[in-house]
Order: C-alpha cells, then structure tokens, then sequence
C-alpha cells in the first residue's frame, strides 16, 4: 500500500480569483479553524465560509482545510475563502487529524467537519474563553441540528437525528463543538493515528486525563448537519475507545487518569458487547485494568451490568473482586460528564 503523504495544495495559478490568507504573515495567528474533509465534498465549502464569516477580526485567526481529495473548483473556492489547504491520504480520522494539527499555527484550534458549520459568534467567544482562563485545555459548546439544506431542524425524522440530539450535551460529541488549546496534544499526537475512528471522543478523554481545566457552555455554537452520509452515529467506536486507553496509559499517572481510563474501559465493554466482539483478549486487558487500577473514580453507568455479564464468565473472582469494591465506595458510578 502507497504510504500516507501530506501535501500543501499549490497556489491558484496567476489571475485567479483569490484573496490573501492571514497565515502567510510573520505573526501566527492566535487561533486556528481545522476543518477536515473524508471521503466527502458537497457541504465543504459551507463549512469553510461558516469559518471566514466569524465576527472575530480575520487576522486573528486561521482556516486550515485538509481532506483526501483534489478537485479544482472546490479548491478555487476554499482558497478565495482565505483557507490554507493540506491534502492528506489515509484511512486513519486520527492520522488525518493529527496531520491537520501540525499544519496549524495557532495556540488554540477549533475543529469543524466539513458537513457541519459555525455560528457566526463562534470564533469570538472561543478566544474570549481561552483569553480569560490559561488553565483552559478544553471548550465544548452547545449546537442546533440543521438539515441537508441548513435549515434548523429538530431531527426526529431520522434515528441519526434523535442520537444527535440526545448526545448533544454529551462532552465528547460532535468535533465541530470542540475547541482545545494546542498544546494538551503535544504528549499524545504521534499516537493519535492508533485512533482510527472517534476522534471527538478522544480529544475529550486526553482532556480529562490532563491536569488542566475544562468548561462546557451550552450556548448553541455549532450547527450539526444531519443527513443520509452522516456516518459517525454508525461505527461502533469500541476500538476507538481502547485505542484511547491504550493512549492514556502513556501518560503520567495521576487520580484524573485514572478516572479517565475507568470510563473509557467501560464504554469500551459497552461498545464492545453491543458491537458482539469477538476480541477476547482486549477484554480481558480491559477488565484487568479496572480490576487493578487503585480506586478507577469513574464508569459509565450503562457498562455496570455489561461489566459482570463479561467478567463472571472469565473470572469469577474478579467479579467478586469488583462488587466488594463498589460495595465500599472504593467505585462510584457517575453519570457521564
């Protein structure tokens, strides 16, 4: 197989319409729009002009696209737009994401997938955030669903629509309503292509298991688009999630780690019961690592019967093991953040 190659996309040739980007001057800019576009184009320019219409002045910001595909009049587009384009081959969503990171300059970087757009206010009340707390690593704002034609919907028509809906509080939903501050990557992004799928989730995850703040505001920032190609409510993140624990046992140990790798490991058994998984031995490591873990603070509630219903089959006593411990309090079920 070819190997992966990112390649900036070569300037319009002399005459074309476009307009100059702020990332060409010397200053990098405070912030950076990373929109990512896989196997899909039709809503791509909407999203990149959501990104150049923020009433945050342009020169404080970046629009950075990177995507699998060439095609010119999309590309003339995008570059009238003022976005820098990366183009970048892989079947990775972690790879390609953690391409598009390095490409960006900015200290603070806001996601958007190529099917979803920005508020207008959304870029202003980013920087506002991240300006009044430099503990700040990780920012989830609200949405409102749209449908194919941008127009506001309540999504009941559809299931994507109804899981996007009721996910949408969820701090790990949605990558257009995420914003992080650059450098909460820096440990984990040569790992990040391990993730194949999810990459929202686990930007929240190596947030909850960093030392620094996080914050939610349910103030709808990003309009989430739901229609047919819509495919992030039909991957079974199972692997995903374990890929992410996997990660997290990189980094220095600590009580928010250790919380964070608890709930992951029960959205993995979850997923993976859900998802019929034959990978015994991933379950295992999954299960041992609850097992073992000091005092796991977090899991989510909906794993609890699925937890004993895959670990009484193993290991009798490592389900006793873990009902003593929830029965001392050394356990505690909270719902998820």
């Amino acid at each position: 197989m070819e190997a992966a190659k990112s390649v900036p996309v070569a300037a319009p040739e002399p005459g074309a319409d476009t307009i100059d980007a702020p990332q060409a001057t010397s200053t990098a800019p405070v912030l950076s729009v990373l929109v990512t576009a896989h196997q899909r184009r039709t809503f791509l320019v909407d999203a990149v002009r959501s990104a150049s219409q923020q009433t945050l002045p342009r020169e404080q910001y970046e629009i950075v696209v990177i995507k699998d595909f060439e095609e010119p009049e999309i590309d003339r587009a995008l570059l009238r737009l003022g976005a820098r384009l990366v183009r970048h081959q892989s079947d990775s969503m972690g790879e390609i994401m953690a391409e598009g990171v390095r490409a960006c300059r900015g200290g603070i970087i806001s996601f958007l997938d190529d099917d979803d757009t920005f508020e207008p206010e959304k870029l202003a009340v980013v920087r506002r955030e991240f300006a009044h707390d430099h503990d700040l690593s990780y920012l989830h704002n609200g949405l409102v669903l749209i449908d194919e034609e941008g127009q506001p919907t309540d999504g009941r028509r559809t299931r994507v629509g109804m899981q996007a809906s009721a996910m949408s509080a969820d701090w790990g939903f949605c990558s257009s309503c995420i914003s992080i501050r650059r450098t909460l990557l820096d440990p984990v992004i040569d790992r990040w292509p391990d993730v194949r799928r999810s990459p929202d989730s686990f930007l929240d995850y190596v947030s909850r298991a960093s030392r620094y703040s996080r914050r939610q505001t349910n103030t709808p920032l990003t309009k989430y688009r739901v229609h047919p190609a819509s495919n992030s409510m039909r991957t079974n993140p199972a692997k995903a999630y374990l890929a992410t624990a996997r990660i997290l046992t990189e980094l220095p140990p600590s009580r928010r780690r250790r919380a964070a790798m608890a709930s992951l490991l029960g959205r993995y058994m979850s997923a993976a019961v859900r998802g019929r998984s034959s990978d015994r031995e991933s379950m295992v490591w999954a299960m041992a690592h609850l097992a073992l873990s000091a005092a796991p603070a977090a899991v989510r509630p909906d794993a609890r019967e699925i937890l004993f219903g895959c670990v009484v089959p193993f290991s009798p006593a490592l389900a006793a093991g873990l009902y003593s411990w929830i029965r001392k309090g050394r356990v505690e079920w909270l719902p998820p953040a």
